[in-house]
């Protein structure tokens, strides 16, 4: 997001909008989904926990959704604002900064892979998975929920794209920004109290 608003282009700060409203919805529910794990072993201290997948396999499902998401693999919601954060790099020249982003992406998806890892796909004896606390059920509901909306800003990043792209434009306005901020009628009201 920093190098979309560096760039300083309609396409960059359009990217860095849809890339923000990504972000919104992804690191919420991976820190729900990160919750509802350490609900299920009791703590959440990463090398204490483990065998989730065996016991919860659609918890483990969400977190590796959201966490590729976060990490740019396509066709999910995080690929579509890094790829144009990219290409407004590229267009720009800024190969070395577009080259940083690449790598920071890489190592998001491995640092990803090895929380899913050790706290998911790890079978080890005494690691208890309480299932019995039922409050798990309601909050992998919430998380859900948010997964579908992650998958249908990915799916659906066209449209998506045109409401970041407004944002972008009307953000870019200077002379429209000084024109709604004088001509604002609470603007008068406020000044006369």
């Amino acid at each position: 997001m920093v190098l979309a608003i560096g760039l300083f282009t309609p396409l960059s700060l359009a990217a860095c909008v849809f890339y923000v409203i990504h972000h919104i919805v992804v690191k919420s529910s991976l820190f729900l989904v990160g919750g509802v794990a350490a609900l299920l072993n009791g703590t959440d201290h990463l090398d204490r926990m483990g065998n989730l997948w065996r016991v919860t396999p659609w918890v483990g499902g969400l977190f590796l959704v959201q966490a590729l998401s976060l990490a740019g693999l396509p066709p999910l919601s995080g690929f579509w604002g890094k790829y144009a954060i990219f290409v407004a790099g590229l267009e720009q020249g800024t190969y070395v900064l577009v080259g940083a982003a690449v790598v920071a992406s890489l190592l998001t998806l491995v640092s990803m892979l090895k929380i899913w890892n050790s706290a998911f796909w790890l079978e080890a004896e005494g690691r208890p998975v309480r299932v019995r606390d039922r409050r798990w059920v309601r909050q992998s509901a919430v998380v859900t929920v948010m997964a579908a909306v992650s998958l249908g800003i990915g799916f659906g990043a066209e449209g998506v794209f045109r409401v970041a792209q407004e944002a972008a434009r009307q953000a870019l306005d200077q002379p429209g920004y000084v024109r709604v901020v004088t001509e604002w009628p609470g603007k008068a009201a406020g000044a006369r109290r």
